[in-house]
Parts: structure tokens; C-alpha cells; sequence
């Protein structure tokens, strides 16, 4: 019976470790793709200097 219960604890904190690790990992991706986002050419914050192959013209309103 203590067995039992033993195990089933020990798979229950396995199985939590795994959730955690997965969770992380979703996240981590997840910021990696807003970062990218953020931060590519006219983005949000962009680069610093622009790109000097840059095709575009911004227009006025930009």
C-alpha cells in the first residue's frame, strides 16, 4: 500500500517536472517569435540604422 502511494507521487512529480519543461519551452518560442517581431525591420522598435537595401520610401505620415 506505502508502495503504492509512492509511486503514484513519484509519477505525479515526474509528470509535473515534464508539464513545467513543456510549458517553458512553449514560452520561450513563444517570446523568441514576439522578439522577432518587435524587433525586425519596421518593427515596433526596429533597427537603428535602416537598412541600406531597403527598397522603400517612407511617405510623410511615416
Amino acid at each position: 500500500n506505502i508502495s503504492s502511494v509512492k509511486e503514484n507521487v513519484d509519477n505525479e512529480y515526474r509528470r509535473l517536472g515534464q508539464n513545467t519543461e513543456q510549458k517553458f519551452n512553449y514560452l520561450y518560442e513563444e517570446w523568441l517569435a514576439i522578439e522577432h517581431d518587435l524587433l525586425r525591420e519596421r518593427g515596433l522598435w526596429g533597427f537603428d540604422e535602416p537598412d541600406p537595401l531597403a527598397k522603400y520610401k517612407l511617405d510623410f505620415i511615416e
